[in-house]
């Protein structure tokens, strides 16, 4: 390979790449083949059951007090599945659930897969206008919901309750369903926050998701001893491993409702006592539990990794971690919805004094960096992180244009072949050890407490709110809660508080900004666009001139 001309995107100099960085770049660092033996054809549901053959009174779910073994669990699952296909749940079906996490939900997600139907996860607490949007969006016929859950669903639309469900499919049969479940079927869509203020539905393949699994599975080490916390919501997609990853292995899965994570010293006396060896939370919910840890250091002993993913790590928080917990590792995880999860890993064994890296790509997953002409970057060179590889998924449901932007053809490896990649949008370089760096968004889209969210869909949102003219939201670094939503408004709405009241209607309680502060128009810059700079700064100078302070 010839040395190339590349554009930096930090101005007008030639950057060259050199042959020895072309040879690292796709060759060394990208060197991810994973032959998984016996594994690789293998469904999750064949995982599951051969988990349930070898250990069928092992605990495979634990829950509030609950426990269900996997012979227990397995036969729900084939009852629920029979039952579902007696009411007509095909295959390929999209299957929305509007509910949150629990040993029901697993049930109901491994029903549907057994006879080869994709899951939605659907937050109860979203607004309604929100569930109606997906479930039109997906083109549902038919939605599964808590009982306590009531949703007024379109016409047409069949409601199929839980508690239904349990009392109809009593006596039936308990063996396993026949059905082979095959690699390039859907296994679930989550939607996303979007550009244009609606959410976009991720199409992910059973293909994908089992790599992303299985690429836990070894990385972390899980065995049939393995404990799993799962703390995730079930839209949110770490969810999937952190509910199926200790299932395949024979191991258990701990689940976690939200209330108890609100109370960090009960939540983590509770997986103490429970002998967590994997829990994985988001970098501003570590800060937390460092600073409640401070007395009790040896408060987690069983634990053997804590993951951490959906906000960028800070040495400080790594530094902490370690003076509580020397030897208990850290791992760094970063991935989009659209590939899977996580397509890289970082294990961290001590504290880092700089920049801590997103890590290396997981197996079967390859990552470039490319300038602004989708030409490879040099080591050390920043540009966009793209991404292939089994986990890259089809694409947006129902949007072939949004779809068509984001995943692409490229060869970018000199074969004269070109390979399907998926644009994260996210700015990324190379070290010469072969890790990545992650330095920020080219867009407006930020990550807070690990939930994705499009900073114009906030915009959307305040723009239909009664009295208000236009809106510009802002994520702004907070010492103690991690990133948070700051809007400004054009307004002649009397009462912000009303304005923030209404956006209860349009968007999840994740998406509302902590603040909203009314400004009479937005300065702009030289081209013409909004000056975000300004807006933060006219904000930090009204905190000055309250506090007294300069």
């Amino acid at each position: 390979m010839k040395a190339r001309d590349l554009r930096s995107k930090e101005g007008g100099d030639f950057l060259t790449m050199l042959p020895d960085d072309f040879e690292k770049i796709t060759r060394i660092f990208n060197d991810t083949n994973m032959d998984w033996g016996d594994r690789d054809n293998q469904s999750i549901i064949q995982f599951f059951e051969q988990s349930v053959e070898r250990s069928p009174e092992a605990a495979a779910i634990k829950f509030e007090g609950r426990v269900i073994t996997y012979s227990e669990l397995n036969k729900t699952v084939n009852r629920w599945a029979r039952k579902l296909s007696e009411w007509g749940i095909r295959e390929g079906e999209l299957v929305p659930i509007i509910m949150d996490r629990s040993p029901e939900m697993i049930q109901m997600i491994l029903a549907l897969w057994k006879l080869g139907a994709a899951y939605i996860p659907v937050d109860p607490e979203y607004p309604a206008e929100r569930i109606l949007f997906i479930i039109s969006d997906c083109r549902a016929i038919r939605v599964i919901m808590d009982s306590n859950i009531h949703v007024l669903l379109p016409e047409g639309i069949q409601a199929v309750k839980i508690a239904q469900l349990i009392d109809e499919s009593n006596g039936m049969a308990e063996d396993n369903i026949s059905r082979q479940v095959l690699n390039e079927e859907l296994a679930y869509v989550i939607y996303t926050s979007g550009t244009t203020g609606r959410p976009k539905g991720v199409m992910i393949e059973h293909q994908g998701m089992i790599n992303h699994i299985l690429a836990k599975v070894r990385d972390l080490n899980l065995t049939e001893n393995s404990r799993v916390a799962q703390t995730a919501s079930a839209f949110f997609d770490i969810s999937v491993w952190q509910f199926f990853s200790a299932l395949i292995v024979g191991g258990c899965t701990v689940i976690y409702g939200r209330d108890l994570l609100l109370n960090i010293a009960q939540f983590l006396r509770t997986i103490q006592s429970d002998g967590i060896h994997i829990l994985e939370v988001v970098p501003s919910y570590l800060t937390a539990m460092n600073r409640w840890m401070q007395c009790k250091p040896s408060l987690l002993p069983g634990l053997k990794y804590v993951l951490v993913t959906g906000e960028v790590l800070k040495p400080n928080t790594v530094e902490e971690w370690f003076a509580l917990h020397p030897s208990i590792p850290l791992v760094n995880a970063y991935g989009p919805t659209e590939a899977s999860d996580d397509i890289t890993h970082h294990f961290i064994s001590q504290p880092c004094a700089d920049k801590v890296p997103i890590g290396k790509p997981i197996h079967n997953m390859q990552i470039y960096i490319v300038d602004r002409n989708r030409d490879l970057c040099p080591i050390g060179v920043k540009g966009e992180i793209v991404v292939s590889g089994v986990g890259v998924g089809r694409g947006y449901l129902n949007d072939v244009i949004k779809t068509d932007l984001s995943f692409i053809w490229l060869d970018l490896t000199g074969t004269g072949r070109r390979t399907r990649y998926y644009c994260t949008g996210d700015i990324g370089c190379w070290t010469e050890e072969g890790t990545i760096l992650y330095f920020g968004r080219k867009d407006d889209q930020v990550k807070i407490r690990g939930y994705r969210i499009e900073l114009s869909e906030v915009d959307h949102a305040l723009i239909r709110c009664e009295g208000v003219e236009d809106a510009v939201s802002v994520a702004l670094n907070s010492e103690h809660f991690g990133k948070t939503i700051v809007a400004f408004v054009v307004s002649h709405a009397g009462n912000l508080a009303e304005v923030k009241e209404q956006l209860n209607s349009y968007l999840p309680n994740y998406m509302i900004p902590e603040r909203i502060e009314a400004v009479e128009s937005f300065p702009l810059n030289e081209n013409g666009k909004v000056d975000k700079k300004k807006l933060i700064d006219f904000l930090k100078n009204r905190e000055v001139t309250c506090d007294g302070k300069k």
